[in-house]
């Protein structure tokens, strides 16, 4: 979804779970696979709530997002959030996959 908003281009979006896949020295697999991480241009790294945030910022349509997520206070609650997700996902995962598996073609 971020790939297609982002039209000027400004993200590299990167498959972790492509063993193939050429990470950055600076992220080993095991930990790009357990959460989000951005690294930005400047070299810095942002990982979980604030790397969603640093990503909403270049997004045109996302830019509201990041403005609210900024505010005092938000980044700790999406965090918080965040990590409920993070716990979440694989049960999400096999519910999301059972789902499909239902669907009649056609």
């Amino acid at each position: 979804m971020y790939g297609e908003r982002d039209i000027a281009g400004v993200l590299r979006l990167v498959d972790v779970s492509n063993a193939t896949t050429t990470l950055p020295q600076i992220v080993d697999r095991e930990k790009a696979m357990s959460r989000l991480h951005v690294i930005a241009q400047d070299g810095r790294i942002f990982t979980g709530a604030a790397a969603f945030i640093e990503v909403w910022q270049h997004l045109r349509g996302w830019r509201w997002a990041a403005k609210i997520a900024s505010l005092p206070g938000i980044p700790s609650i999406l965090e918080c959030a965040y990590c409920v997700f993070l716990k979440l996902r694989p049960a999400l995962v096999q519910l999301f996959a059972a789902i499909q598996r239902l669907k009649i073609p056609g």
